[in-house]
């Protein structure tokens, strides 16, 4: 069962709650929903919390509106922002574009411009070929481009010996905003089943009104 963490500094009002488990039978005998007692007749000024903290960053991109070039078998935009880090194709939740010889792109609309310092990429793993193809996919911040998913940014597992060639870690330029990041792959399909848009906790702020910058140099 996943849980996420709320940001202290942040009061969530939302009147209605969800508990997920992906792809076992979900059983429950009593559920309590805690508040502390001096905190019942609080008015919060805060609605909904920026996104999901994992350790000294936020993914921002959690649940937030995500679009896509192409749908092919049920593999909605949705699924690459669900919370979710499954890689198998059956376990419902990777998006999926059409291979139709152009550029195929995803895209998530943050709702605020950030100072994204990565965006981490999970892709799908039960096809074992298909990290080959996913090499060269580029990723952007609004108009910066952050990187290119290659050897060179996947993620290296703990004992710092293999690779794991279908987690990629993409960094972005330091002082770059944004509010939409873009995956996009030309002349093949995307396959992806988590994006993560990472925040700088200290980054954040108290205010989603923050500058947008772009380069200073355009590829013409």
């Amino acid at each position: 069962i996943r849980e996420r963490i709320i940001p202290k500094a942040v009061v969530s009002t939302q009147s209605t709650g969800k508990i997920e488990l992906m792809g076992e039978p979900l059983t429950l005998c009593e559920v309590q929903v805690m508040v502390k007692t001096e905190d019942l007749d609080v008015i919060p000024t805060v609605t909904t919390s920026k996104g999901e903290v994992m350790g000294d960053y936020t993914n921002v991109a959690l649940l937030k509106p995500a679009t896509q070039s192409t749908e092919q078998s049920g593999g909605e935009p949705s699924r690459a922002v669900d919370g979710w880090t499954l890689q198998h194709w059956n376990d419902g939740s990777c998006m999926h574009t059409k291979r139709k010889g152009g550029v195929e792109w995803w895209e998530v609309d943050l709702e605020a411009s950030f100072n994204v310092d990565h965006v981490n990429i999970y892709i799908r793993s039960d096809n074992k070929d298909y990290y080959k193809n996913f090499q060269g996919t580029r990723v952007w911040l609004g108009n910066n481009l952050c990187g290119v998913a290659s050897e060179d940014t996947v993620v290296v597992n703990d004992d710092e010996e293999e690779a794991d060639q279908t987690i990629y870690k993409v960094s972005c330029p330091e002082d770059a905003y944004g509010q939409k990041v873009r995956v996009e792959k030309l002349h093949y399909y995307l396959m992806i089943c988590e994006v993560q848009v990472m925040v700088r906790n200290e980054n954040l702020g108290d205010s989603d009104e923050m500058p947008t910058t772009t380069p200073s140099l355009f590829n013409v």
